[in-house]
């Protein structure tokens, strides 16, 4: 095996050791589950592509079910493998204390709270769904929604103020060299600043996107809005790639994310 290979088998034995790597790869297989389950339905792809890639007679109906049956089970799986996960976020609010600023320090705690509150709310309606205990699972999803909608709110806005420092130091940078009090560089085009400031913030451009676009699906989910399931599942594919890039590359990670 050469050192290419050996490289992208080490970095999947290195997400699947994860926790997180395995949450996030049962997560594009739950979202991409849905959104292909739609494209079966819509555009009837097992008379163009299964009968010639994989050689096997079956019905569209058989195929679309199977898919969203295990899309299914992919979202069983992430409930597993998020039990007891509220401690490590109670533990990271904790953390987060200890920011100096304290704005951030606010947004980042009080996020970390919320997405505990979200896995507690989780764990306890799979609880609920294997009969352990029971409950209203419908008030619980509820609460786990609004959980889930105030954390990815809390994490935009955190977003929004570091854009805010960075435009700021910007502005800074700028007035400081027309005053004088610092040695003026040669003025640069404004699209190569922009280019500069988002190569040296490609953490941050990463979770601003995926903030935003997982807006929706809790949004949808509380009937805010009404987006189609097969949007949802895109929209939750794409960002299940995207969350699943920082934990292959960290410096696409923003610290305390």
């Amino acid at each position: 095996m050469d050192t290419g290979n050996r490289g992208v088998v080490q970095t999947i034995v290195n997400v699947l050791q994860r926790t997180s790597g395995r949450d996030k790869i049962a997560r594009i297989i739950q979202y991409g589950g849905l959104f292909i389950a739609w494209l079966i339905d819509k555009y009837n792809l097992p008379q163009h592509f299964v009968k010639k890639i994989i050689r096997v007679m079956i019905r569209r109906e058989s195929l679309s079910n199977a898919v969203r049956a295990m899309s299914s089970s992919a979202g069983n799986a992430r409930k597993v493998f998020r039990l007891f996960g509220y401690i490590e976020q109670l533990r990271s609010a904790v953390s987060a204390l200890s920011l100096i600023d304290p704005n951030k320090m606010l947004l980042v705690s009080s996020a970390k709270l919320c997405a505990a509150g979200y896995l507690f709310c989780d764990n306890l309606v799979w609880v609920n769904s294997v009969n352990i205990i029971s409950l209203n699972a419908d008030k619980w999803k509820k609460y786990e929604y609004r959980f889930w909608l105030t954390q990815i709110a809390l994490n935009s806005l955190r977003d929004f103020y570091e854009w805010c420092l960075i435009g700021i130091r910007e502005i800074e940078r700028i007035n400081s060299a027309r005053t004088g009090e610092v040695i003026p560089l040669e003025p640069k085009p404004i699209h190569t600043r922009l280019l500069s400031i988002c190569s040296l913030n490609k953490d941050l451009i990463m979770d601003s996107i995926t903030n935003i676009m997982d807006l929706t699906i809790p949004l949808t989910k509380l009937g805010y809005t009404h987006i189609p399931e097969h949007m949802i599942g895109l929209i939750g594919l794409i960002t299940s790639i995207l969350r699943l890039i920082p934990i292959i590359s960290p410096i696409y990670k923003l610290p305390y994310s």
